[in-house]
């Protein structure tokens, strides 16, 4: 939980991954423009799911104890939490191992490894964010399809 009003104010996203790599990779991305706080396995993920109620959770799919799919099908299990957007962001990249994320719940998959600087990641973050606190009105979900378009509009 952040104290710091300047902090509190900006979009929250926990990110969850076993691997310390991608944790620091994906925080150092995402540090300047949200508030980011890290969990390493599902366990943790869903206690601070529970109490820190994100704005976006980018979670990975492939985690030793509990893999991110039953992570996934948890929260949306779970009405106080189930409307928190997840984003699956997975070095899982078949057709069928995607299509899993997405029955499991995932609002999207974004596969690793992923280059921000090809409009991969962020804008994905971004619509996912503007999405889940209706501050856009024009919010379709055939334009979610293509993230990229919305964030440049």
């Amino acid at each position: 939980m952040v104290t710091d009003p300047e902090k509190a104010a900006e979009p929250h996203i926990l990110v969850v991954d076993d691997q310390p790599a991608n944790l620091t990779s994906l925080e150092q991305i995402l540090r300047f423009n949200y508030q980011v706080t890290l969990a390493a396995n599902g366990q943790a993920c869903l206690e601070q799911v529970k109490r820190d109620h994100p704005d976006l959770i980018l979670l990975d799919v492939d985690m030793p104890q509990m893999d991110g799919l039953t992570v996934c099908r948890m929260i949306k299990a779970d009405p106080a939490i189930s409307m928190i957007p997840v984003i699956f962001v997975s070095a899982l990249s078949r057709l069928s191992e995607r299509l899993a994320g997405y029955h499991a719940g995932a609002d999207d998959y974004v596969s690793k490894p992923y280059d921000v600087d090809e409009r991969s990641v962020l804008p994905l973050i971004i619509a996912m964010i503007l999405r889940s606190q209706g501050s856009n009105p024009v919010w379709s979900r055939k334009r979610w399809k293509t993230p990229w378009r919305l964030v440049q509009n």
